[in-house]
């Protein structure tokens, strides 16, 4: 089996240590490796592994670079069927790999990878998953991704990369602190306090209509786990989309957030805390949103459409 490798040199790891794969590519012929920097196409090399007739696909990067890869695969339609996925989790974010990726971010994991596939064992660990599509402009194409957050979730994101991650904090402990900073200053001090504000918006799950309502934070995911092995979703009912909201203001935050995060599958909560699984989310209006870590602004007046329609086999190792 020819395997590709294709690696952003500006994600996290790769930016500091993108050699220190070289001696695990060294003497393979059977591995093609790509890289592509700010600016790059991926898509393009995309097309490159294609012709070149992999049989698997590794994407050395982190969340971004994920999103990116995936929608340059799904949108352009590269491979009628395309290659299983391995993410080697190599960014600032690494929350899809945690879950459908590599656990392993040096050459150990790569390594581990390749004999797996050497030992003929790589159906062994494939999972097939969807991926989620976001259709957020007319004239742009639909995001692919694992994650999708609104509201809140994009405030956190903003505090977390400016006020953590320029303190040398990364990954899992970054995350915690902000978590922990984020529900002790809305409890005792306000959203304002925060730096967290609440967004008016009209959900409407799998065409029934919904009331429009301030929400304080709003993520629809495909992933069975997200930041510190949190499952912030319930009532799912085996639908492709696993989709959380929390009105303004939301009652007993700090006690209600345990069970949020890592209760069962259903949960004894407030009506303010919601979830439910969904096929389709149409969202209006939208100021901005992330997908897996990339932020986006669409027109004011274009709906947000999240879908799961389309599977890819992972390789989780």
């Amino acid at each position: 089996m020819r395997i590709g490798i294709l690696s952003n040199a500006r994600s996290g790891r790769n930016r500091r240590r993108i050699r220190e794969l070289d001696r695990v590519l060294a003497g393979r012929p059977d591995l093609l490796h790509l890289t592509y920097g700010d600016g790059e196409d991926s898509v393009e090399l995309l097309r490159e592994l294609a012709a070149r007739e992999i049989g698997l696909l590794v994407i050395s990067g982190g969340d971004g670079t994920v999103s990116r890869v995936l929608t340059g695969l799904l949108e352009g339609r590269i491979w009628e069927r395309p290659p299983p996925v391995a993410i080697l989790p190599r960014g600032t974010a690494n929350m899809t790999a945690a879950d459908v990726g590599l656990r392993n971010p040096g050459p150990r994991g790569l390594e581990t990878l390749l004999k797996v596939v050497a030992d003929g064992l790589l159906e062994r660990h494939l999972l097939t998953r969807p991926v989620l599509k976001v259709r957020w402009a007319a004239d742009r194409p639909a995001v692919r991704g694992m994650f999708f957050g609104a509201a809140g979730i994009v405030d956190a994101i903003r505090i977390c990369t400016g006020s953590i991650h320029s303190r040398g904090l990364y990954g899992e402990v970054s995350h915690l602190l902000t978590l922990l900073w984020l529900l002790s200053t809305i409890t005792f001090r306000g959203l304002e306090a925060a730096g967290i504000g609440c967004e008016r918006m009209r959900v409407v799950r799998d065409g029934e209509r919904e009331r429009e309502a301030p929400r304080l934070l709003l993520l629809a995911t495909t992933l069975d786990r997200l930041v510190m092995r949190s499952r912030p979703f319930w009532n799912v009912g085996g639908r492709p989309i696993r989709f959380t909201s929390v009105l303004c203001p939301p009652p007993r935050l700090l006690r209600c957030a345990p069970r949020v995060l890592y209760g069962g599958p259903e949960r004894a909560l407030p009506a303010e805390y919601e979830s439910c699984g969904v096929r389709r989310l149409d969202i209006h209006p939208v100021s901005r949103f992330t997908v897996d870590g990339e932020m986006y602004r669409p027109a004011p007046d274009f709906p947000v459409t999240v879908t799961a329609d389309e599977r890819l086999r992972f390789v989780r190792l």
